[in-house]
């Protein structure tokens, strides 16, 4: 246990299945096709829908037929003449799977900064529905509240720099891996596809038919109720993957909700639907749980639609919840903001940071979000609450200005050098507040406006009228520890602009 000072930056309230294992082996093609263009009739898959309320459920363990003494056994059951050569000793372990069991926030955080491969929230072996993936679906799966990830690795991938207790399961021979031509059978595409189809049916698996001749890229749109608009908007930022054992493709919504992902697959895949970017980890309330959905055995476009159509319905508006954050976070870590400092990414903190989407009221002070940091922290985090201080659900653009605020405390924290703790709140809140107000208003200016009170000042909008640009004021913004600071490095950055003269009546009126 230690001491240590909080800093809380508060948005003060306003007065007003895999269903199968992924057996396929990979068999490239030079021609590719869209299961979904960006210029087509979007149709709702009814059973994607239902899923939407369901839980993902984890089943049975199944036999891999890409098990290295599955694809020996396979093997050893071909014809002398199908071998065309090939030696049983070619037949070697590509690579790993590994299970990785954080019980603690180091061991997470070794995780999250020593592997760079993608990490599966279920386990690829099992059987698992389509739907929402829960930390405590099967508890053997966690420890200590902390969710196990999986992945399945090279076979000459160093885990040695990692604290976080993972297993090697077992080890893999993949078909279509680079690493064969090592071996020299690389080229024998006959030969590769006779031996997954064999340890297939020594295992009794069914065939899985091809979905067409060609290759196809999966794709298709994210969209969500937005409760401004009334309408379907984009879930811009969304990360999708689609996967089928070591193979794995992924892509991000644009504005529109449309993606595509970056590589294309000749059978069914899963889809994984995360809210979750490389650079933050979105969680459910305080817990260490990301929202996830992913849905199995798929050869067609993912067209989802996050509904709201009864405002009783509390799940539904989690998930809208989690879209709303997700788009503003996304806006801040990726998308144009005019030049604005961007808030610190993975590379900067050698973690990610972490976003308490918190599914109700803050129950103490009535606040929106806040924006959590210590004296020399690494990483700090932010909250940002779902309702208001009166149990009532906030609409999307107060949620995501909400983020927007928080974030630009994140940004400002990493200006200063990761400390805020010198700087005067009405400074911090200020500048967060302007950031929310030029933001937000990009895309709700109809639906949303700032409230000025307290350290909470306009002083950022009236800047900008007055003929300074956004990053103009951020750059006056460092090492402005107070109200005075401020004043005197904006007036000595900019001597020409022609409002000079004004800045001291601007900073007296607030």
């Amino acid at each position: 246990m230690y001491t240590c000072i909080t800093l809380n930056f508060k948005h003060m309230k306003k007065k007003s299945v895999l269903c199968v294992f992924l057996l396929l082996v990979i068999f490239h093609s030079c021609e590719k096709s869209n299961v979904n263009s960006s210029n087509s009739e979007v149709t709702i898959d009814s059973s994607i829908i239902n899923a939407l309320n369901s839980t993902a459920v984890i089943g049975d363990k199944m036999e891999n037929p890409y098990r290295i003494d599955n694809m020996i056994a396979a093997f050893r059951s071909l014809p002398e003449e199908t071998k065309s050569g090939i030696s049983e000793d070619q037949i070697v372990p590509t690579h790993k799977y590994v299970q990785f069991e954080p019980s603690s926030y180091d061991d997470l955080k070794s995780l999250n900064t020593t592997i760079e491969s993608h990490l599966y929230l279920t386990p690829l072996d099992y059987s698992v529905s389509d739907g929402w993936i829960e930390v405590d679906s099967r508890p053997e799966f966690s420890t200590n509240g902390f969710q196990h990830r999986w992945a399945v690795l090279p076979i000459d991938e160093d885990l040695s720099s990692t604290t976080c207790p993972y297993t090697i399961l077992y080890y893999v021979f993949d078909p279509g891996s680079d690493v064969l031509s090592k071996s020299g059978i690389a080229n024998k595409s006959e030969f590769l596809r006779d031996l997954e189809d064999v340890s297939n049916q020594l295992l009794g698996y069914d065939p899985i038919p091809s979905v067409k001749s060609t290759s196809v890229v999966p794709s298709g749109y994210v969209t969500y109720r937005d409760t401004c608009y009334h309408s379907y908007i984009g879930c811009r930022g969304m990360s999708v993957w689609a996967n089928r054992l070591t193979k794995e493709s992924y892509g991000h919504c644009d504005d529109s909700g449309y993606f595509e992902c970056n590589k294309s697959f000749q059978y069914s895949w899963t889809y994984h639907v995360y809210f979750s970017r490389t650079d933050f980890e979105m969680r459910e309330d305080d817990s260490t749980h990301e929202p996830a959905l992913q849905f199995s055995n798929r050869h067609n476009a993912l067209n989802l639609q996050f509904k709201n159509c009864d405002v009783s319905n509390t799940s539904a508006l989690d998930k809208i919840f989690y879209c709303e954050i997700l788009r503003a976070a996304c806006t801040m870590f990726y998308y144009n903001t005019d030049g604005l400092s961007r808030p610190p990414k993975k590379s900067d903190l050698s973690d990610r940071m972490y976003i308490q989407a918190m599914r109700g009221e803050d129950p103490e002070n009535g606040w929106y979000g806040a924006f959590y940091s210590y004296p020399n922290m690494p990483r700090p985090y932010l909250r940002v609450y779902r309702d208001n201080g009166s149990g009532q659900r906030r609409n999307s653009a107060e949620v995501y200005s909400t983020t927007i605020h928080e974030l630009a405390h994140s940004a400002h924290w990493l200006l200063n050098n990761k400390d805020l703790s010198t700087t005067d709140t009405k400074v911090k809140e200020t500048w967060a507040r302007g950031v929310q107000a030029y933001l937000t208003n990009k895309l709700y200016s109809a639906y949303w406006s700032p409230q000025y009170f307290g350290n909470y000042t306009g002083l950022v909008e009236d800047l900008i009228e007055s003929g300074y640009s956004i990053s103009e004021i951020e750059a006056s913004l460092s090492h402005s520890y107070t109200w005075a600071d401020w004043e005197q490095n904006l007036y000595d950055m900019f001597p020409h602009n022609p409002s000079r003269e004004n800045l001291s009546h601007l900073f007296e009126i607030w």
